[in-house]
C-alpha cells in the first residue's frame, strides 16, 4: 500500500503499489482490523496487569520474540502453592 485517502466518514481509498487479488480477504481477517490506540494501550495495560498476579507465579522479564520470564510468588494466599 503506498497511500489512503479519506474520501468520506465511510470510504476510504487505497492506492497500492501493485495489484493485489487477495485485499479484500486480508481486510476481512486479522490484518485488516482496526483498533483505537487508546484502546490497544489499555488492553496491554490489563493484559500485564493479569500477568503480573495469575496463578503464584509473579513477572519477572519480557523480551518481545525472545522471552517471558516468571517465578514463584513466595507470598501466594495458597499454602503449599504454586508447586
Amino acid at each position: 500500500m503506498t497511500s489512503i485517502e479519506v474520501i468520506d466518514d465511510y470510504t476510504l481509498k487505497m492506492n497500492l503499489k501493485a495489484f493485489d487479488n487477495t485485499i479484500l480477504v486480508d481486510l476481512g481477517t486479522v490484518s485488516g482490523l482496526m483498533v483505537s490506540p487508546t484502546a490497544l494501550r489499555q488492553l496491554v495495560r490489563n493484559i500485564m496487569f493479569f500477568i503480573r498476579r495469575h496463578r503464584g507465579f509473579k513477572f519477572v522479564s519480557y523480551s518481545r520474540d525472545v522471552s517471558l520470564r516468571f517465578e514463584k510468588f513466595k507470598d501466594y494466599w495458597q499454602k503449599g502453592k504454586p508447586y
